[in-house]
């Protein structure tokens, strides 16, 4: 059966939905929780894609040219603290 008239962007996006409220109580949960010593790391990594989406970057200079910049908030020898797109 093909459907003719788009979905309503509410129905479009539960699964998106659900997954922002996880990240949301997860991240003030763990910040809640845990805090950051005078030993920090932050890493920024670049994960490859190509689709279309408004955080993908490009990057000239980087071996992975395209994608989604993501970067990493952990204490020395722990486990990380934050996650953050």
């Amino acid at each position: 059966m093909c459907q003719t008239e788009p979905l309503n962007p509410q129905e479009e996006l539960p699964i998106m939905t659900n997954f922002i409220n996880i990240y949301e109580h997860m991240s003030g949960t763990f910040g809640d929780c845990y805090t950051l010593g005078k030993q920090v790391v932050v890493d920024e990594a670049m994960v490859k894609f190509n689709g279309r989406n408004s955080m993908k970057q490009y990057m000239q200079s980087k071996p992975i040219k395209r994608g989604i910049k993501q970067g990493l908030f952990a204490k020395h020898a722990c486990p990380p603290m934050g996650y953050q797109l």
